[in-house]
């Protein structure tokens, strides 16, 4: 599949032609392409007819909303009722630097940066960290979990109540 050969950027326009030995858009064929980041909505492209290929066309307004990152795609083949997945893998969107931003907010950025804490510490490759001017041990790993699940609450990703805010990080 041609998709493989792409440089894919969000923020910008994305065009490109699929051929398929035997599957023209002209005798019923469709081809539509799913892309899918994580635990994210999936972004299906349906496949233009242009002569005996199809184009995929996205434009630079829809891209700029996919985050960076590793994405799964599938390519459906469908004539009449019968479809099939004729092309799978992945790829990677990268940022276009001049537009991207982080779409996390304050308290999801805290609690990324905890459980990459917890997990240097928790493999033991690393004697101390630190973080935020703290210093960090192993033994603090129960500790960081408490945070993190704070960090959490105050994100909106867990609807606990919080028991209290971390003061020093705002």
């Amino acid at each position: 599949m041609n998709i493989i050969n792409q440089s894919l950027f969000n923020g910008t326009d994305w065009r490109w032609t699929e051929t398929l030995e035997g599957k023209r858009p002209s005798d019923g064929w469709e081809l539509k392409l799913t892309l899918k980041f994580k635990n994210n909505e999936a972004l299906i492209i349906p496949g233009e007819a242009s002569d005996s290929s199809f184009l995929f066309a996205v434009s630079a307004e829809t891209t700029k909303t996919l985050p960076a990152g590793e994405y799964s795609y599938q390519f459906i083949l469908k004539k009449d009722s019968s479809s099939s997945v004729c092309g799978w893998g992945s790829i990677t969107i990268q940022s276009l630097l001049s537009s991207s931003q982080d779409s996390r907010n304050y308290w999801e950025t805290v609690a990324d940066n905890l459980r990459d804490l917890i997990l240097q510490l928790s493999t033991k490759e690393v004697d101390i960290l630190e973080w935020n001017n703290r210093k960090y041990t192993f033994k603090d790993i129960a500790k960081l979990r408490k945070e993190l699940h704070i960090a959490l609450i105050n994100s909106g990703k867990t609807t606990r109540k919080p028991k209290r805010i971390l003061e020093r990080y705002l």
